[in-house]
């Protein structure tokens, strides 16, 4: 639950995805290299990312309005278990409706080719956040950060020239 969290905030992230901070909360699938299809002229890049978290605060299960929450961890690449940097995660709960929280999140991803940040406004438990740029090799990525199963794992999409 705190990852999926995470990558909304950062991924969200987290990240802060952050997350990410976040992130996220946010192990690449293969390799660095991983997978690279091409969309719209730009490569896409796939990494998957086991989220750790180490620190930070979690809302309560029906948070009102108003509350602001953060979130760090360590990432690792799914498929080896290699250490892939850290995450970071702030939330914040904006309306409450019928039971339907929406939340914005921002989260930060800061891994050993750079950083990757994420933001989203969207209804708690949304499985997907926008990535909104990066540094050094992310320098001009955009694309998304998808949550897996309760957000233990995410998937960043990474679109790049």
């Amino acid at each position: 639950m705190f990852a999926e969290r995470a990558v909304r905030r950062a991924v969200g992230v987290a990240v802060a995805a952050v997350g990410v901070t976040a992130l996220c909360v946010p192990t690449v699938s293969a390799s660095p290299s991983d997978n690279h299809d091409q969309h719209d002229g730009r490569k896409e890049r796939v990494i998957e990312l086991t989220l750790t978290r180490t620190g930070g605060h979690e809302p309560p299960p029906d948070p009102p309005a108003g509350t602001v929450y953060t979130e760090f961890g360590t990432s690792a690449l799914s498929g080896t278990g290699e250490p892939f940097g850290t995450w970071g995660y702030q939330g914040a709960v904006l309306a409450v409706d019928g039971g339907e929280i929406q939340e914005q999140a921002v989260g930060t991803f800061n891994t050993p080719e750079g950083q990757i940040t994420v933001q989203g406004l969207n209804p708690r438990r949304t499985l997907e956040n926008a990535i909104t740029g990066g540094t050094q090799h992310f320098k001009r990525a955009s694309g998304y950060v998808k949550i897996n199963g309760t957000g233990e794992t995410v998937e960043l999409h990474i679109f790049q020239p």
